[in-house]
């Protein structure tokens, strides 16, 4: 018969192990982390240059490519491309940022939910669904 102290020790092998069991999909999730904040900066900027590089909008592509590039800090797998990738989004979001400064969108950016342009404006929502809302609302 197995004591109280035994048992105690056997779960607590058990708990160890099923922790380190899971510590390689735990790993694996972080390092692909800066992958799907980089994805949803990559669909914010396309979403941002459709409706007229608005602050708002390019706000949240600059948070998105902030978080990616906080996350590739993190990923031990990550390799100078991955860091050209993030490099070249911001760049692209700085000309769109210049180009914007001159743009009402930009300056004021209260005026294009003012004037009912930004109904499906939510910085909540996943940049992939705004922009999926955006395009069936224009074909519809």
């Amino acid at each position: 018969m197995i004591g109280n102290i035994d048992r105690m020790k056997l779960g607590m092998l058990a708990f160890c192990i099923g922790c380190v069991a899971t510590l390689p999909v735990t790993i694996s999730a972080q390092e692909s982390n800066w992958k799907r904040h980089y994805d949803k900066a990559v669909v914010a900027t396309f979403y941002s240059a459709s409706a007229l590089n608005g602050h708002d909008e390019l706000e949240v592509a600059n948070l998105y490519l902030d978080s990616a590039r906080k996350a590739i800090a993190f990923d031990s797998t990550a390799v100078p491309e991955d860091l050209a990738l993030i490099t070249s989004l911001q760049q692209e979001l700085d000309v769109s940022e210049d180009i914007a400064s001159d743009n009402l969108n930009y300056i004021y950016p209260a005026f294009s939910v003012i004037k009912g342009d930004r109904k499906e404006f939510n910085v909540i929502d996943d940049p992939a669904e705004l922009l999926i809302e955006s395009l069936v609302e224009r074909v519809i």
